[in-house]
């Protein structure tokens, strides 16, 4: 019961944490010239069940294992000539998976694997194609940095909190505002460049292998409502993420397949002096595939500088 526990589960764990990007939304208009923003925000999360490969939901007692999330984002924001505005995120990423000894469910923890560390860092510029307004679009571009620990540096499975490769996100923002209301559209691609590895979760391999992480796509729509002291907004996003390919000894042993995951989140933002606000929210799974079930979590505090 034990072994294939581990077995379902290694099919199952994919990256708990977009790396270093905010739960936060953010608007589509860039900043003005020569303003700048912090926020560091933190998550926390926790599965109660998972989806399969199939899309359908397996039930906390007969899911591989109780997975946990935790995570700090810092990121900086300023606001460039010509239209443009730059941001800068990274931050630290925990997952964890609980196992039992004779059993699945992860409720006694006799198991326990962990991974911990930095996640990838990212550096992005953003273009805005309309002046300030009702109406905003904005055309973002950059680097994701590899930081966190890929499969070739990580010493188990479950140490791994992201691909180890360099990739380059694009996306579009588009907001349409009505008085105190905004609603919103986004959506993203990230490709994963390929690369060479010559070890594999702590073993050497005979010879260097191709390696490809799977590209990611993400959308999101929401509706926000500002108030003087108090702000609500409501998100429906879906991410999904390609299954990784290489010529990995014993076929897709330890390659991530393809994960999908559909989640609510709603927020709240309190104004708490003339250039801080604290955020708080909730991320509530709707749907995945070959992903943990996982309630989430967050506050953030954002300050204007």
């Amino acid at each position: 019961m034990r072994i294939f526990a581990l077995i379902i589960a290694a099919t199952l764990a994919v990256p708990a944490l977009s790396p270093a990007e905010p739960l936060f939304i953010r608007d589509a208009g860039v900043m003005a010239s020569g303003a700048a923003q912090l926020e560091l925000a933190g998550t926390w999360g926790s599965s109660r069940g998972a989806y399969d490969s199939d899309c359908a939901l397996l039930g906390f007692e007969a899911t591989p294992g109780t997975a946990l999330s935790r995570s700090l984002v810092l990121e900086a924001r300023a606001g460039l000539p010509a239209s443009l505005e730059a941001r800068v995120a990274g931050g630290l990423a925990l997952q964890e998976l609980k196992l039992d000894e004779l059993g699945s469910s992860g409720w006694e923890g006799a198991m326990v694997s962990r991974g911990s560390g930095p996640s990838d860092v990212l550096a992005t510029l953003k273009w805005a194609l309309l002046k300030p307004g009702e109406t905003a679009v904005g055309v973002e571009a950059g680097v994701r940095v590899p930081v966190a620990t890929g499969p070739d540096r990580a010493k188990t499975f479950y140490g791994r909190l992201g691909d180890g490769s360099w990739a380059f996100p694009v996306g579009i923002r588009l907001r349409q505002s009505r008085g105190p209301m905004s609603a919103y559209l986004e959506g993203a691609y990230v490709p994963v460049l390929s690369r060479k590895v010559g070890k594999w979760y702590g073993e050497t391999l005979a010879a260097s292998e191709d390696f490809r992480a799977g590209d990611e796509f993400s959308f999101a729509a929401g509706v926000e409502v500002k108030g003087e002291a108090v702000s609500w907004s409501l998100e429906l996003s879906r991410w999904i993420k390609g299954r990784d390919r290489g010529g990995i000894p014993d076929g897709t042993a330890g390659l991530y397949p393809r994960a999908e995951s559909m989640a609510l989140t709603p927020s709240v933002g309190i104004r708490t002096s003339r250039r801080s606000e604290l955020l708080l929210g909730c991320g509530l799974p709707l749907d995945g595939r070959n992903v943990y079930q996982m309630f989430a979590a967050a506050a953030a505090v954002r300050r204007r500088l």
